[in-house]
C-alpha cells in the first residue's frame, strides 16, 4: 500500500525511476515488496546524491574518531565515534 505524497514528489519519484535500468527496477521492486517473516513492512529509500568513490578523508579525521564497523557488512556498515577531548 503506498501512501499518498505532494505531487511534486511523485513526479520527481516518476523521473527517478525512468531513469533507472532495467535490473535495478528489478532491484527496486524486489526490495519494495520484502516482508519480514513476521510481517513488518521494509521502507526502500533511493538516495539520490552522487557519492564520490575514493574520496580520502580530511587529515586527523581519522586520529580522532574512532570506527566501529558492524558485523554484517562491515564493507558498508560502520560509525564513526568522536573521541572525547
Amino acid at each position: 500500500m503506498r501512501l499518498p505524497c505532494e505531487q511534486d514528489i511523485e513526479i520527481k519519484m516518476q523521473r527517478l525511476f525512468a531513469s533507472l535500468s532495467e535490473k535495478d527496477r528489478q532491484r527496486y521492486a524486489a526490495m519494495e515488496k520484502a516482508k519480514t517473516s513476521t510481517g513488518l513492512k521494509v521502507t526502500v529509500d533511493i538516495l539520490a546524491g552522487i557519492y564520490v568513490t575514493g574520496k580520502k578523508v580530511a587529515a586527523g579525521f581519522l586520529e580522532n574518531m574512532r570506527i566501529v564497523f558492524d558485523e554484517f557488512l562491515s564493507r558498508w556498515n560502520y560509525r564513526a565515534i568522536p573521541q572525547p577531548i
